[in-house]
């Protein structure tokens, strides 16, 4: 009976069967280890930003089991100082009301959790996730990684409870 649910960063999932899994550079391995922390909540359900940002990516990624309408922020913490938050699965209504360029404040409503099928196929919920490093990305970004290759993506992805701050108990089994 809980009203949000809870998928843990850096978890091995078998359920990412699509194509758009397969590696890159090894096309025998699949993309399975996420590194996000997916909310599950209500369609419908408002989306604030943490912190202040711009928004630098505002995309459909409308692939089968991709996260379908997609905002990427960028927040400025000083002249040296700046990293990325990405959040999939949303409502259609942000492709609308948002614009690249956009500047929001902290606490701000910009966007909600998509319903199926518009959110890229999946059961209603945000995936978030910290980026540092874009890599010259401009539509998307990885949320599901090699597991070979996690030590890699913990440093370009870290856990973005360091943002979230749910306690550690909804993480126990």
């Amino acid at each position: 009976n809980s009203k949000i649910g809870i998928g843990p960063y850096g978890e091995s999932r078998n359920i990412y069967k699509g194509n758009n899994y397969l590696s890159l550079l090894n096309p025998k391995i699949r993309r399975d280890v996420h590194i996000g922390i997916d909310i599950f909540s209500e369609a419908g359900t408002n989306i604030k930003t943490p912190l202040n940002a711009k928004i630098i990516i505002l995309e459909n990624n409308a692939s089968k089991y991709d996260y379908g309408p997609t905002v990427v922020l960028e927040h400025l913490i000083s002249k040296e100082i700046k990293f990325y938050t990405l959040y999939g699965h949303l409502s259609k209504k942000c492709l609308k009301t948002l614009k690249v360029g956009q500047r929001l404040k902290k606490g701000q409503i910009f966007a909600d959790i998509g319903n199926y099928p518009i959110n890229g196929h999946w059961p209603p919920h945000l995936h978030f996730q910290i980026i540092i490093d874009m890599m010259e990305e401009k539509d998307n970004f990885f949320g599901v990684v090699e597991n070979y290759l996690l030590s890699f993506w913990k440093k370009i992805s870290p856990d973005p409870n360091l943002i979230l701050n749910i306690p550690k108990s909804f993480f126990e089994k």
